[in-house]
């Protein structure tokens, strides 16, 4: 009964007992707990370990991306310095070379060619040989020019220019070698518009300057036959060499001065001209950095003409004879793989066949070139010449 009565007197302590009997409990059972079952006192070695884990892929991953980057650098660097510069002045020869070859004023690709040494009876290599006979054949060039007056006074004229052109340059040796190394096509397509202004001077004086603007796109399709070398461009070069395509952005500005002596039964023409052309390109082609194609050529000729009497042809007709050397510079004479050649033409023009203000004159011609790669002579159609 006393024993019951000091229960009773401390009963308001019983909730602190109850509180330290449970923490006893608890730390004793923890004790055990950690001694029965020890792979939950590794509970916290292990998450230490994974923070350490984490931690070293963290470190990892930054020094790969920190590695990355300054290899993707260093490879940018090496191609730029070793690789870009040898396909942009590939590529910028590719437009120099077609700059010329579609020029219809400084050089001339007619219908059939041949060696003219077959007409005068020589062996001049400076005239053409088979080799430069092959070169030509490879060739396929057609201009069109139109232009329009724009204002016209008894001294001076302005003319707005335009044309279109396209070369073919097919090396295919499929039918005389069905095992050669390499079969190429080289396309080129060209756009113009310009303005050029004349001018009369005293004494028979004429002076002419202006500006073309031509937009070139170039296509390529080359087979390697070797399948250790078409591996090779595959591997080194991917997709942008050989086989590629690229525009190109042209400015050429021209200054020319024409000494004109007419007489009743025709006259000649002394001929000076300078042209120069800037440009940038852009596209597939060598990742995009097709480079900036630069050159000029000047022109110094001399023009005989006869034109007959309305009595004697019903329309006006003009026959022509015409010597005209081609200085290059810069990326133009490395593509034509010469400093000058020369081009003679003789031809007949009927001027304003059609009743149009798009078409001048028509005719027939003989165009020789010589020392240059593509010596030989061709027969020529003339439109707008």
């Amino acid at each position: 009964m006393k024993k019951y009565r000091l229960y009773q007197q401390y009963w308001h302590h019983y909730p602190l007992l109850l509180l330290t009997s449970f923490i006893h409990c608890y730390r004793k059972f923890n004790i055990l707990h950690n001694q029965i079952f020890p792979i939950f006192f590794l509970r916290k070695v292990m998450r230490n370990v994974m923070l350490n884990i984490q931690y070293i892929l963290y470190y990892l991953i930054r020094r790969l991306i920190l590695i990355l980057i300054i290899s993707i650098s260093f490879y940018s660097v090496l191609v730029k310095a070793q690789s870009y510069p040898s396909l942009e002045q590939f590529y910028e020869k590719k437009v120099a070379r077609a700059m010329v070859l579609a020029n219809s004023d400084i050089f001339t690709v007619g219908l059939f060619q041949f060696n003219p040494n077959s007409i005068f009876g020589t062996d001049n290599n400076i005239l053409g040989d088979i080799n430069s006979l092959k070169q030509r054949e490879t060739l396929r060039s057609l201009s069109i020019p139109f232009n329009y007056t724009l204002k016209k006074t008894d001294t001076t004229q302005h003319q707005l220019l335009s044309g279109l052109s396209a070369l073919i340059i097919k090396e295919d040796n499929e039918e005389s070698d069905p095992n050669a190394f390499i079969n190429s096509q080289e396309s080129h397509y060209k756009a113009m518009v310009g303005y050029r202004y004349k001018r009369e001077l005293k004494d028979n004086w004429l002076f002419s300057g202006g500006v073309h603007f031509h937009l070139l796109y170039y296509e390529s399709n080359v087979t390697i036959n070797d399948p250790e070398v078409r591996a090779f461009f595959d591997f080194v070069f991917g997709d942008t060499f050989p086989s590629t395509s690229f525009w190109s952005l042209l400015a050429e500005p021209e200054l020319s001065i024409t000494f004109r002596q007419p007489y009743q039964w025709g006259g000649y023409n002394l001929i000076t001209q300078w042209q120069y052309f800037l440009g940038h390109s852009w596209g597939d082609a060598n990742f995009g950095d097709a480079g900036n194609p630069e050159g000029w050529y000047f022109t110094n000729g001399i023009e005989l003409y006869w034109i007959p009497s309305r009595n004697f042809l019903t329309k006006k007709h003009k026959f022509f004879t015409q010597l005209n050397r081609i200085d290059l510079g810069s990326r133009a004479q490395i593509a034509m793989d010469t400093s000058h050649y020369y081009e003679w033409a003789v031809g007949w023009l009927v001027d304003k066949p059609f009743k149009t203000d798009w078409i001048d004159n028509l005719g027939l011609g003989l165009n020789i070139n010589s020392h240059s790669h593509y010596r030989g002579a061709s027969f020529v159609l003339y439109f707008n010449y």
